[in-house]
Formats: structure tokens, sequence, C-alpha cells
């Protein structure tokens, strides 16, 4: 196992970075920049080169082939390489990146089986599309028994079947791929950070800890299926947008539809975003823009030309009902009349900004779904079902009051500079938390933060952690204090809970059933007996009987991360009020005159110059 794990990291590390460095390093844009560009190329490469051997039938020598080919790419890039991981802020990108991938794996470790709310299905399905075209199924293939191939956009599987075609089709080994995977929208994350943090650098410990510390992000990192994947190239390309808008610079504009495009081929929940963007565009940007016809022209070629390479070979195949239509979203609103969708999205807006406690209807149906014998169950699905899927609450037990605070300092700020930046984020944010929750057509008695709304999530995540020494003290301590609440009831409650086990006793009629040892609920058992029949051994399975020596390190090392955090958040001393609209991504030059310590640099080594 360990062999295969070694050459699996030197695989992602090889395939992520060359094939897409080769083509970004000679872009006039920052490092860091440069950085985030090479893993979306890359990913974009191995989806491509995946989608061909599958489309024709290639051996899976192929594959080898690919990997030799990233190799070489990045052996040609050598000396731009250096240069890239000669900047200081990459390096420590790169080393917090290391941080929260080993804090993941120590955390995937603990986990025996998926639990959390009525979550289930999904883990099973993304590995067997995965499987499909590694193997070449039959087309009429349906997985978990109710979806064929186009209801789900298929880059992600792609990739992960160009990892697992050169080290195993293992399921342990598939988890570490999409860890890893989703965890690279930590990346676009760094990049937010420098530009909302009044002083340069972001604050990347305080960023860095609060994302070890958020319940959304590592349930979601370590739980395989696609949507932070997704989120990387959201993020990403809100970054290119604003800066291509900026800076009029047709390039970034273009690359950040496309990689929106991108987006769309991991997970359609990007859809809300690339609405809002292209519309954001011709509305507002559109007429400002110098050569604006030309640019249009390039932003739908490429963009379209990217879906294409799924959509028209899925259409070829599967005929356009199948690509179109047999999407959940599509189907389950196709099944009710416009006013009973128009009443669905409102009770679903309802049920996701008012968490389950303060709902009459929530008490009873999480009373009804989740009474169980184990107390510590009972409480990680009752706080599983406000972190993971309420709007406010998903940034943390006090992070998203914190983030509320600071988009009102932003829209109140009188900076004349900023308020095109201001106008931006507020609709933003209000027009993504309705139609990121209206655009999923399944009632949902819990909430919906977990499907669209993660990169929305994280971006706040971001704001609070890299502005918290511009808070007043009495607030930085409530953040802090937030922080180890989250760790506690968001994080280790849950692994803790994953990380325990049933017994499969024979059934009725030769059939095997679950025998829930564990006390946990119904849906838990569920899960534990999807995996123990089809023979599928996890990570954590691997480290049997060492769950208690692990926990005590994540604790120890979690309790070290927070002193760094206290002395960095404490040793800020506030700043003004209008300084707010740095948090927003705004006013650049805001952010330069707080920090008078540094000498200035060149628009090329200064990736936060306007």
């Amino acid at each position: 196992m360990w062999g295969r794990f070694i050459f699996l990291l030197l695989l992602l590390a090889v395939c992520s970075v060359g094939p897409g460095f080769f083509l970004a390093r000679k872009l006039p844009w920052s490092p860091p920049e440069k950085l985030c560009a090479a893993l979306g190329l890359s990913l974009l490469v191995l989806y491509l080169s995946s989608f061909v051997i599958f489309a024709l039938h290639l051996p899976q020598s192929a594959y080898f082939g690919v990997s030799a080919l990233c190799l070489a790419l990045l052996a040609l890039s050598f000396r731009d390489l250096t240069g890239l991981f000669g900047h200081r802020r990459v390096r420590r990108q790169i080393a917090a990146f290391a941080f929260l991938f080993l804090w993941a794996i120590g955390l995937l470790s603990l986990v025996r089986h998926y639990s959390g709310g009525l979550w289930a299905g999904d883990w099973i399905e993304h590995y067997e599309r995965t499987l499909f075209f590694l193997d070449h199924q039959p087309k009429d293939t349906v997985f978990i028994g109710a979806y064929l191939l186009p209801a789900r956009p298929p880059l992600m599987n792609l990739v992960a079947a160009h990892f697992l075609a050169q080290v195993g089709r293992q399921y342990d080994l598939y988890q570490v791929v999409f860890l890893f995977l989703n965890l690279l929208i930590v990346f676009p994350c760094f990049l937010i950070a420098g530009a909302m943090a009044p002083r340069g650098g972001g604050r990347l410990t305080l960023v860095a800890g609060a994302l070890a510390a958020s319940p959304m992000l590592l349930q979601n990192v370590t739980w395989t299926w696609t949507k932070l994947a997704a989120g990387f190239y959201v993020i990403l390309a809100i970054w290119l947008y604003l800066r291509g808008w900026r800076k009029q610079d047709p390039l970034r504009m273009t690359l950040a539809f496309v990689t929106l495009s991108a987006g769309l081929l991991v997970h359609y929940s990007v859809g809300p975003y690339a609405l809002f963007l292209a519309l954001h565009y011709l509305i507002v940007a559109f007429r400002t823009r110098t050569a604006r016809w030309r640019e249009l022209a390039c932003i739908s070629l490429f963009s379209v030309g990217l879906l294409a390479t799924w959509l028209a070979w899925s259409t070829a195949v599967y005929g356009p009902r199948a690509t179109f239509g047999s999407n959940t979203t599509v189907t389950d609103a196709s099944k009710v009349s416009a006013s009973a969708n128009l009443v669905r999205a409102g009770t679903n807006l309802v049920n996701t900004i008012i968490p389950h406690p303060f709902r009459p209807e929530g008490r009873r149906s999480f009373e009804a779904w989740f009474t169980q014998r184990s107390s510590f169950g009972y409480l990680r699905d009752y706080t599983f079902l406000i972190y993971q899927v309420n709007l406010i609450f998903a940034l943390g037990s006090v992070g998203g009051l914190l983030a509320l605070y600071r988009l009102y300092l932003n829209y109140r700020s009188p900076s004349v500079a900023s308020r095109r930046d201001r106008n931006f984020w507020s609709l933003f944010v209000l027009i993504l938390s309705i139609v990121g929750i209206a655009a999923v057509s399944e009632k949902n008695e819990w909430g919906l933060a977990h499907i669209c709304l993660q990169p929305l999530v994280l971006m706040g995540v971001v704001l609070v952690a890299a502005t918290l020494p511009t808070l007043p003290p009495s607030l930085r301590v409530l953040a802090l204090t937030g922080y180890v609440v989250d760790f506690a009831l968001g994080i280790l409650l849950h692994f803790n809970a994953e990380n325990r086990i049933f017994q499969l006793v024979p059934g009725p009629g030769g059939d095997k059933m679950v025998l829930n040892t564990a006390g946990l609920s119904s849906q838990s058992a569920v899960n534990w007996g999807s995996k123990e029949i089809r023979g599928w051994v996890f990570w954590g399975d691997h480290f049997v009987g060492l769950a208690t020596p692990i926990q005590a390190s994540l604790v120890l090392v979690f309790a070290l991360l927070l002193h760094r955090m206290v002395r960095q958040a404490m040793a800020g001393s506030g700043v003004p009020r209008s300084a707010a609209k740095a948090a927003a991504g705004g006013s650049h030059r805001g952010a330069r005159a707080v920090d008078t310590r540094r000498p200035r640099r060149s628009a090329r080594e200064n990736p936060r110059r306007p």
C-alpha cells in the first residue's frame, strides 16, 4: 500500500502541475496566479487525454504515456519552475497546501464508513463512473441503479481514471485521488486572501488554520464527490474576472469564462456562478471593454468549444434528450408546475437560512429520522445538519455572523474607489445565495448550502480569517473560540462517528444484513452495508486500532496551530472602518497604505498591485 501511495503522490504532483505550467509559464502574471493557472490547465489536459483514451479504446498503457509527457513538459519548464518556487508567497502557499493535505489524510485515516445526515449514494456513484471510463463499460450502464452517464459531467472521473490506471483501482487509492483534487480549491482561496487582507501576504497562517477548522471543507474533501473540485474553478474564475475587469485584460477575462466552462465539466452546480458572471459581463462590464466584440467572440468560441468536448460526444452517443434532460435538476423540475417549483424554492431558501433547531417542522423531522442509541451519533447528526447545509453556519459557529459584519462594513465604506467592487460583491452574495438554492430541484427539509454554495461559503471563511487582525479584540477572541468549537463539534466528533463499525450478518433468503452495533442512524448502517457487500477497503481500514493515537495527534496539532493563530490574530491593532473595502477585495491602494514597512515592488513581482 505504501509503495502505491508514494507513487500516487509523485504522479499527482507531476501531472497536476507539469502540462499546465508549461502552457502558463510565460504569462505576464504573478507567480501565485501562474500556479493556479497551471493546476487548472493540467486538469484540463488530463481530462482531454483520458477522454481520448476512452473514446478510442486505447490500451491502459496510454495513461503511462501521458504521465511521461507530463514529466517531460515539467523538465522542459525547469528553469521557469525554479523561478516559481523561488517566490516566497508560492512557497508558503505550497507549504500550507501540504499541511492541509496531511491534515485531511489524517482525518481520512479515521473514515471506515461514510455517514452524516441522509447523505448516501454519491460516493458509490462517482467510483462506478470512474471505473466506467477505466474499463470501457457498455454505454447503457446505470450507476447506483438510477443514473445514466450524461446525468453527471465527467471531468473529475476521467482525471481519476488517469491515476487509477497506473496505481491500481482500489477504493482506498481512489479516496486519496479525490481528496487531492478536491483540496486544490485552497489555492484560489489563497489568491483571494491576498486581496482581502489589509496587509500583504493574506495572513496565510490564519487562512490555513481557518480552513483546517472548517467542517464544510473537511467533510467535502474526504467525501468522494466533485463539488469542491468544481469550486476550484469557480473561485479562480471570479479572481480572473475581477482582475480582467479592472485591468482591461482580455486574456484574463476570456480565461475566466473558459475556467467556468471547465467547472461545469466537473459539476453542474457551477451553473449559477456562470450565469451571474455572464449577465454581469453583458450588462455592466461589456460597455467599458476595449475591443469588446473580439473579446466576446473569443469567450464564446473557447467556452463553447470546451463544453462541446463532452456535450457533443454525449449527444452523438446518448442523444440530446438524455444529454440535456437526464440531470436531476432538469428531471425533478419538469415533474411539477412552475408555481410548485417556486414554492419549493422558497421553502428551501427558508430551510437553508434558518437551522433546523429553530423550525418546529425541522425539530420534528430530525427526531423522526435521527433518533439513535448513540448519544455521540445523535449529536454528530444534529451538528452535521447545521454545519453542512445551513448557509450561515456553514462558515462556522461564529464565522457566518462575522462574515456578514465584514460585508456590512464594506457596504458602509465611503470610498468612491471601491464603489464598483462593493456593488459587485453585494450583488454576488445576494443573487448567488438565492439562485444557488433555487437551482436545486428537490425539496430538502434541512438545507442546501452544500450543493451550489460551497465556493461562496469558503470565500466567506477566507474573508473572516484574512481580516481577523483588523477586528476589535473581543471579536477576534470570539472568532478563535469559534474555531475551537468547529473543530470539536464539526470535525473531531464527525470523524469519530465515521470510525465506528457495524456488523454484517446473514439475513433471510441468503441476503446479508447490517447489525447496528455502532448505535448510529439507519442511514449510517446503509452506507456501511454498501461498502461491506461490495468488499471495498477504505483508507481508514488500514489503521484499525490506531484511532485513539490518530485523534490525539490531531488534537495536539490543532492546539499548536491554534497557538500560532492566536499570536498572529492578536498582534493586529485594528484598522479604521473604511478599510473594510479591502476585506471585499476592492481597494489595493488602501492595503498598501497600511503596510509601510516594506519597499515597493514591481508590478510583475507584486500580485496585489492593480
